[in-house]
């Protein structure tokens, strides 16, 4: 449930808004790495100003500036949930021009997935123990009022357990590592159908170049 809920638009939305990551997700183009600066497209954002551009990139709404499915989109193909059929282990991965920020989002992702899933716990424990309490004050069976005690101490033990566990979900069994390699575009590739382009142009020129002087 937690992969899934990863990778839903609310969770993200209010991922991105918390973090005020807008810009990173929807603007940034590059990243230098000698200094560390995210490249962003002047024409979605201008940087200096600290505003989006009304001219090319205002939505539905007249609200300039990406829309909140539209940030959703682009942040979601950058995340990768994945589970090892063997072990059963998840791996979690964002991908980002910056490589700092794929660490940092992936972090705090983490401790967010951890946050809503606690919330939603202790929420329902506390549900639940008011129920219980609510039997126990209407019922004048001891047996069945010793039950309901053992339930509300099961409840408590969920409210501690969510109280005193960071890692509530997801246990962190190797932390994220800032990528030393360049993961994107894979140059080989890029030579070899420029290669593969510039041969076919080339025959091409040839055949016609023939065809023209044979008439």
């Amino acid at each position: 449930m937690a992969m899934e809920i990863l990778k839903t638009w609310g969770f993200l939305e209010e991922f991105i808004l918390e973090e005020g990551i807008q810009v990173e997700v929807f603007a940034v183009t590059g990243w230098e790495r000698d200094t560390n600066e995210l490249k962003v497209d002047s024409s979605l954002y201008n940087a200096s100003k600290g505003l989006w551009v009304g001219d090319n990139n205002s939505n539905r709404d007249g609200i300039v500036g990406p829309t909140s499915w539209e940030l959703y989109k682009r942040l979601v193909k950058k995340i990768s949930v994945e589970q090892s059929k063997k072990t059963g282990l998840i791996s979690l991965s964002v991908e980002h021009y910056s490589p700092h920020l794929s660490k940092i989002w992936v972090e705090k992702l983490v401790g967010k997935i951890n946050e809503h899933f606690k919330d939603i716990d202790r929420r329902d424990s506390l549900k639940r123990i008011e129920y219980l309490k609510r039997q126990i004050a209407e019922t004048a069976i001891a047996d069945m009022r010793s039950v309901f005690y053992q339930l509300i101490e099961e409840e408590y033990k969920v409210l501690m357990l969510a109280e005193v566990s960071d890692e509530y979900i997801f246990k962190v069994l190797s932390p994220p590592k800032v990528e030393e390699e360049k993961f994107k575009p894979k140059r080989l590739l890029i030579v070899v159908i420029g290669l593969f382009l510039g041969f076919s142009l080339s025959s091409i020129f040839v055949m016609i170049k023939s065809i023209i002087g044979e008439n």
